[in-house]
């Protein structure tokens, strides 16, 4: 088993768990959320999570399924300052997708557009929401998630590196996705497995969103001692040319 490999999958997780924030380009302003025009108190939150958090009540199905994770919903604001086209990047149950749409929809009127070159345009955010059964302080929810990712991480590692059972690496990686979802290093471990068995597609989708959200730094001959016996190895490493990484 290389347990280098593991051992930087999860090194990876530890620290970046919480994912990174998409920067605008040059000339852009990325939509902003207007807290002050909502009808409740604008101290009760600071940001468009903390007013989904705030806001979004936990349906009681999924609760009776135990469903926990984090929510991902991509969304464009209009140069109106309205919220259309909602897609769920990560997905938690039906029930979630709509009481987070239902809550989104009522910010229409509370942002100020995105704009490029001065000029307001319409233009995509892409926000997370948590949902765990057991009340819990900002601090011991991201610990609490971090834990519940790493128990389906290992697993899935151990599947996939050491038994070479791509299969059950995916269940495990997609468990986890529902905890970190915007975690690079398993973006990358979850391409692999779905290269492996036959899902080129969604393997590409993986490591797209993967450099999107910043990529991550491997040199060359870490790529090769860790990855090379799979078969998504040279696609991997052609789609990693187009970020900048370490070749020491």
């Amino acid at each position: 088993m290389k347990t280098t490999a593991i051992l930087f999958v999860l090194i990876c997780l530890a620290t970046a768990i919480a994912g990174q924030d998409k920067y605008s380009g040059p000339g852009e302003a990325e939509p902003r959320f207007l807290a002050e025009k909502s009808s409740e108190q604008a101290s009760d939150f600071l940001s468009i999570s903390d007013y989904l958090q705030h806001n979004v009540v936990y349906p009681e199905q999924a609760k009776k399924q135990w469903v926990e994770g984090v929510e991902i919903v991509r969304f464009t604001v209009t140069p109106q300052g309205k919220v259309t086209n909602f897609k769920f990047v990560n997905s938690l149950h039906p029930e979630i997708d709509k009481e987070v749409a239902r809550v989104l929809k009522k910010t229409d009127g509370m942002w100020e557009p995105g704009t490029l070159n001065n000029q307001p345009v319409k233009m995509e955010r892409e926000v997370c929401v948590s949902f765990i059964l057991e009340e819990r302080d900002p601090e011991s929810a991201k610990v609490y998630l971090t834990q519940r990712a790493l128990q389906h991480l290992r697993a899935g590692n151990e599947h996939l590196l050491k038994h070479k059972n791509a299969k059950r690496a995916l269940r495990k990686f997609n468990e986890c996705m529902k905890y970190c979802p915007k975690n690079c290093c398993l973006l990358l471990m979850r391409g692999l497995a779905r290269y492996e068995l036959g899902d080129i597609e969604g393997a590409h989708e993986d490591w797209d969103r993967m450099l999107a959200l910043g990529g991550i730094e491997l040199n060359r001959e870490t790529m090769q001692r860790q990855f090379s016996e799979f078969k998504g190895f040279s696609a991997l490493t052609e789609k990693l040319k187009s970020q900048e990484f370490s070749h020491k």
